[in-house]
C-alpha cells in the first residue's frame, strides 16, 4: 500500500482497516475450508469420489486464501498493519498532552 504524505489521517486509517478486514476474511474462508474437510472425514465420506473431490476443492480454495495471509505475515505487512493501528492518531496525542 503506497503511503503518500498528503494522505489525510482518516483515509490512511481507513485503508489500514480495509487491509485488516481483507486478511480477516481470508482467514475466515481458510478456516471454513478446513472445517469442510473435517466434516467430510467425520461423516465417513472421505474415500468416496464426492468426498475426495470436495476435500480437494476446499483445500485448494482454503490454501489460496491462506496463502495471502501467509505472504502478508512473511513480508511483514501484517505486523506493520497491526503496529500502525495500535498507534494513537496525532489529534488524540495532542489532546492527551493538553489535559
Amino acid at each position: 500500500m503506497p503511503d503518500s504524505p498528503a494522505m489525510p489521517l482518516d483515509n490512511k486509517r481507513s485503508a489500514l482497516l480495509q487491509e485488516l478486514l481483507l486478511l480477516g476474511f481470508c482467514v475466515l474462508i481458510g478456516l471454513v475450508a478446513l472445517a469442510v474437510c473435517v466434516y467430510v472425514a467425520a461423516i465417513g465420506s472421505l474415500f468416496t469420489l464426492d468426498g475426495l473431490l470436495l476435500i480437494v476443492i476446499s483445500l485448494t480454495i482454503g490454501g489460496l486464501f491462506m496463502l495471502i495471509v501467509g505472504w502478508s505475515a512473511y513480508t511483514g505487512e501484517l505486523q506493520a498493519l497491526l503496529n500502525e493501528l495500535r498507534k494513537k492518531p496525532a489529534s488524540d496525542e495532542s489532546s492527551d498532552n493538553a489535559a
